[in-house]
């Protein structure tokens, strides 16, 4: 596998709990006041997220700080603002983001999840049931919102296995699989849990998740692209161009498909006219990515 690829987060783990973080793309109910603020807050978006599962949790927090103040009624980045601040030990500040994230028009299942959460550090249990309750109710088949109500109320075997999960950040993959055993046909949990295969080289296993999200997701332009990644590193490269693929029939703008993809074809498959071609649109479009890529090209 050529250097620098790696999966998109849409959702992790992070030290004390599980809290899944919104990419851009999940927070399709916003709507940008003009073009040029929606750009700007797409790429914020995404370089917080990256920030986040890369646990830098300050630049995390002062990202999603801008983004706020910029679209203050951008329901997702106050909950992503919350889980910085949470991980940062700020759970007085999380409470609030995660309150401003209640945005009665999507009535957010993630941001009543990490609120419970959040409540819980705080000793604040009666207001985390609630909460927790709620995003069961929102949506039952929602594992995150089902492991936080365990740890509540106890009414699960995985209770005691859940508490020691929760605190460890060296067991997110373990986290992961009980999520998943809650519900086995959640799609955002099973990207979860083929992000945390990922982080520790179990890749065979993180394919056979990322399978599952394709299957389960197939307009989840970053399930696929995912998947590639995954099949690059386990060296199955006619597979992974299959997966980079799908990404850009799901999403014709998914530049660093677009970008993979052709280090596949130059790298790997010694095929570099096809890369070529993705230079090509790339030189038009991004222009950075078109860049990195010339750096092979130029070999």
């Amino acid at each position: 596998m050529f250097a620098g690829a790696r999966l998109i987060v849409g959702a992790l783990v992070i030290a004390y709990g599980l809290l899944p973080v919104l990419s851009f793309d999940e927070a399709a109910t916003w709507v940008a006041p003009d073009k040029e603020t929606g750009v700007l807050v797409g790429r914020l978006v995404r370089e917080g997220v990256e920030h986040l599962a890369e646990g830098r949790f300050d630049q995390a927090e002062a990202v999603f700080g801008r983004v706020t103040d910029l679209a203050p009624d951008f329901a997702a980045a106050h909950c992503n603002h919350g889980a910085a601040l949470a991980h940062l030990g700020r759970h007085v500040d999380a409470v609030a983001a995660y309150r401003r994230a209640l945005d009665p028009a999507s009535a957010s299942v993630v941001a009543r999840t990490n609120l419970a959460s959040a409540l819980r550090e705080l000793g604040r249990i009666e207001e985390a049931l609630l909460e927790a309750e709620e995003a069961v109710r929102l949506n039952p088949r929602f594992a995150p919102a089902r492991v936080v109500l365990a740890l509540l109320s106890g009414d699960l075997e995985l209770h005691d296995r859940a508490e020691v999960l929760y605190r460890r950040f060296g067991d997110a993959v373990a986290a992961c699989e009980v999520a998943a055993r809650i519900d086995s046909t959640d799609a955002g949990t099973l990207f979860m849990l083929g992000t945390a295969y990922w982080s520790v080289d179990r890749l065979a296993d993180a394919a056979t998740a990322f399978e599952s999200v394709a299957r389960l997701a197939p307009r989840q332009a970053d399930a696929h692209f995912n998947l590639g990644a995954v099949y690059d590193a386990l060296g199955r490269y006619e597979d992974a161009v299959a997966a980079y693929d799908q990404a850009l029939r799901v999403d014709p703008e998914h530049a660093e498909a677009r970008l993979q993809r052709a280090l596949t074809f130059l790298v790997n498959l010694d095929d570099r006219e096809a890369a070529l071609r993705d230079y090509d649109v790339l030189l038009m479009h991004d222009p950075e990515r078109a860049e990195r890529l010339a750096r092979y090209l130029d070999r």
